[in-house]
């Protein structure tokens, strides 16, 4: 007889697929499909959990501390897995207004309520707010909730695959939110909100994308010096330290920003001098 692993080790159920499908990229899917693979081989389960763990990262430290103890179960706790990386998701929410009132009011409400704010719907793109409230009806809302006596043959809420869905989801959804607000940047990084993320991003590797050096801004007699290549290693997301001829300080904007905006001007109109 088939043990409850082998038999559901890599169930997933219809809306869990839909929504994996609808936020996750094929390689994303194809490295969650792996995992799960790795995590129902006993020969491999260390491998998968720890490469889960290093995927989440250890930052903020509640609820991702929580996340990563309760990683060491899998195959089981796998609802344990699925609420606290939603709990994650719901503290970036909470925590992506600046401190006022309307932030007090998100702090004391639900994951759902606030994802219907004004002041969240107003700077949150359409398709992360639907995908949102989808990942909070199907995930979270059930994680935190059901409890019934049987789960269609199943002994868990969530299968391992599922529970393997879940932090891949997370860490999707999450690293979208950090881009939209500063202040979910500062708690994402375990600081508080006098912390400035210009700092964050200081202590990070270099990366190899744009080059270091002088670039010409057509029709202006300013040119602009990439100085040095960083990237948020939770986040894998690259941010360039640049000096203008016109500017007495060095700026921190992101390699995005320089390839499609270059300071409000159009990629044609700069072109690359020389190497520092």
């Amino acid at each position: 007889m088939k043990s409850y692993t082998e038999q559901y080790g890599l169930y997933v159920a219809p809306e869990i697929g839909t929504l994996s499908r609808r936020i996750l990229s094929k390689k994303e899917l194809g490295g969650a499909d792996s995992t799960s693979l790795m995590l129902i081989n006993p020969s491999k389960r260390l491998w998968a959990i720890e490469k889960l763990k290093k995927m989440m990262g250890y930052v903020p430290k509640r609820p991702i501390y929580y996340l990563t103890d309760n990683l060491e179960y899998l195959p089981d706790c796998t609802r344990e897995i699925a609420k606290y990386a939603s709990d994650y998701v719901d503290q970036l929410i909470k925590h992506f207004l600046p401190k006022s009132k309307n932030r007090k009011e998100s702090e004391n409400a639900s994951l759902g309520t606030n994802l219907k704010r004004d002041a969240i719907k107003k700077n949150v793109p359409k398709k992360l707010l639907d995908n949102l409230t989808l990942f909070n009806r199907i995930i979270y809302v059930p994680a935190k909730h059901e409890f019934p006596l049987h789960y269609e043959g199943k002994f868990h809420l969530f299968s391992p695959k599922e529970a393997v869905l879940v932090c891949f989801i997370v860490k999707k959804l999450s690293s979208k939110i950090v881009k939209l607000s500063r202040h979910a940047l500062s708690y994402n990084v375990g600081k508080d909100e006098s912390y400035s993320a210009d700092q964050y991003y200081l202590n990070k590797s270099r990366n190899k994308s744009v080059k270091l050096g002088v670039y010409k801004i057509e029709n202006s007699r300013d040119t602009i010096t990439v100085v040095e290549r960083l990237v948020d290693l939770n986040y894998d997301l690259n941010y360039l330290v640049v000096k203008t001829s016109s500017g007495e300080r060095n700026q921190i904007i992101s390699e995005h920003s320089f390839l499609k905006h270059l300071l409000n001007f159009q990629k044609p109109r700069y072109s690359y001098l020389h190497k520092n």
